[in-house]
């Protein structure tokens, strides 16, 4: 037999901090609304206690009290139940489920003002290929992964420009995560960090393929590696806020890899790389040019400082609101202070699809047309990008 005492120190333990962890985790939700969507979370006070009335029961008090913060706004819900020890403990049980009842109505319900808020402010590039120049508003997170698979079985000599067959094919596939972070109420700047993981694997048959790379006990390599490389800072920034089509880019990779044998393959040197975008659509046809400029410098073992420009162009078809085919070619040179310089010119296909400003899927397939002093790459990249 639980006397009254003890129930109504279990009650309002258990209940409190239950309906605390609500108040925390609505006010999370709500916090996020502004002058637009304040009515609505209102309305929401007023939905969530029509259904508390409903699920609860009429002989519940219930209290709706609400704190207005310079964030947001914070509402909880506070149960005071009349006293029967059957109904008290039928009621923890209740108050329990209906804690994840308003918590996930909470959520819901606020979270499309908020889409449809970041849908608002490019609504004029919603359907084109130029996400890279979209900065993430304040509170928002861009995050693309890009799965990069490169091989060549073949170099390009530095003086005549030919290419020279090597007896065995090397393989790298390189993963590369970005996370943008909305930091800025202009919209003009984020901030965030940048992750690479690598494999390598070099195969005694030049004809093999390059999928072997993903294989636990591939049938024959000289050399088959994995580590996750490097990782660092990065910023994106529209130094011009009226102008949409340019935007700065800068990362700063911090190499991770120790172990001396992955240094000569991986490398291990730290890299200072800055990215100038800028994208223009006419009509059917979009148009995207990249320049990028990076520093490779430090280091173990002999590796010299290294400076690589690469420029790259990009022609898109507005095939549809969501598919976008396209070609690109571009120019690329490395300075190197004791190798002769290096430099090749690729050229590519891919495909676009964007179910919408949140999500898009690119597939991406170049290779070298011409190159000097470097191997003969060719790439395929598959990357992903969402929004959060």
């Amino acid at each position: 037999m639980i006397e009254n005492e003890d129930v109504d120190i279990f009650f309002d333990g258990t209940v409190k901090r239950t309906w605390l962890a609500v108040a925390l985790i609505t006010s999370c939700a709500l916090q996020k609304t502004d002058e637009k969507t304040k009515p609505n979370a209102h309305k929401l006070n007023r939905s969530i206690a029509k259904k508390v009335r409903v699920l609860m029961d009429s002989r519940i008090e219930y209290i709706l009290v609400g704190g207005f913060f310079p964030s947001g706004n914070l509402y909880y819900l506070y149960f005071r139940p009349k006293t029967t020890h059957d109904f008290q403990l039928q009621m923890i049980k209740r108050t329990l489920i209906l804690a994840f009842i308003v918590t996930g109505f909470a959520t819901v319900s606020l979270s499309q003002p908020r889409w449809e808020r970041y849908d608002s402010i490019y609504y004029d590039n919603l359907f084109r290929p130029n996400f890279s120049n979209l900065l993430m508003p304040k509170g928002y997170v861009e995050v693309i992964l890009g799965n990069t698979l490169q091989t060549n079985n073949a170099l390009w000599r530095s003086g005549s420009a030919s290419k020279l067959e090597l007896l065995r094919q090397i393989t790298y596939y390189q993963a590369t995560l970005i996370a943008n972070i909305g930091v800025s109420k202009s919209n003009t700047f984020n901030a965030g960090f940048e992750a690479h993981y690598m494999r390598g694997y070099e195969d005694a048959d030049r004809g093999s393929s390059p999928l072997n790379i993903f294989n636990i006990s591939p049938d024959r390599y000289f050399m088959r590696e994995q580590a996750v490389t490097s990782v660092g800072p990065r910023i994106k920034w529209r130094p011009f806020r009226n102008n949409l089509n340019f935007i700065y880019s800068s990362s700063f990779q911090i190499p991770l890899v120790k172990d001396e044998e992955k240094a000569k393959i991986f490398g291990d040197q730290y890299s200072w790389g800055n990215q100038f975008l800028y994208s223009l659509s006419t009509g059917m046809f979009s148009f995207f040019l990249q320049d990028d400029v990076y520093y490779l410098f430090g280091g173990s073992g002999d590796q010299p400082n290294r400076l690589l420009n690469s420029f790259n162009a990009y022609a898109y078809v507005i095939a549809s609101k969501h598919v976008f085919p396209f070609i690109s070619a571009g120019h690329s040179v490395m300075f190197q202070k004791t190798y002769e310089n290096s430099q090749y010119f690729p050229i590519g296909i891919g495909l676009q699809y964007q179910y919408s400003l949140r999500f898009a899927l690119n597939l991406h397939y170049n290779q070298y047309v011409w190159a000097k002093n470097y191997a003969d790459w060719k790439t395929l990249n598959v990357g992903l990008r969402g929004v959060f």
